[in-house]
């Protein structure tokens, strides 16, 4: 489902690459986006963002200039590892949003992960199904240990 430039139209800005997404991803409207890898093969993911455009010093030569975000494939060399043996074939590049500043996208990637809990989700043969390493600054794997939550919290501060 990935949105490509058309033959037909050739004053076509936007181009998604390799991303999944309803409509054209906007480079020139948002910040970045988060995203979802996807092997259908193993059933094996990783979540992380993406910028649009290089950040940082001003004096940069490449400051504002677009990213390689079009055929970006992570940044997780066991990710990179997976996709080598696997193939491109088997994975699906999944844009989950789009968002217009940093504090929205790096809060957007960290909201994503711990809702689908890539630190400690296995599949039934006890294997991680996430390739996510760290959440933020959290860079260990939590045990998976019972907590005793606060039961009396009112209705009106619960989430």
């Amino acid at each position: 489902m990935s949105a490509s430039k058309s033959k037909n139209n050739k004053n076509s800005v936007l181009d998604n690459g390799h991303w999944s997404f309803h409509e054209m991803m906007r480079p020139d409207l948002y910040f970045g986006f988060v995203y979802l890898i996807w092997c259908s093969k193993t059933e094996k993911g990783y979540i992380g963002r993406k910028q649009y455009k290089h950040a940082g010093k001003k004096s940069s030569r490449n400051y504002g200039k677009e990213t390689n975000w079009r055929t970006y494939a992570g940044s997780s060399v066991h990710l990179a590892e997976h996709i080598k043996t696997n193939g491109l074939k088997n994975m699906k590049f999944i844009c989950l949003g789009e968002y217009s500043c940093r504090g929205d996208l790096v809060y957007a990637e960290v909201d994503e992960q711990v809702k689908r809990d890539v630190l400690r989700a296995r599949s039934e043969d006890g294997k991680r199904i996430y390739y996510n390493g760290q959440i933020s600054a959290i860079k260990f794997i939590p045990p998976n240990r019972i907590s005793n939550l606060n039961k009396k919290i009112p209705k009106e501060l619960k989430m």
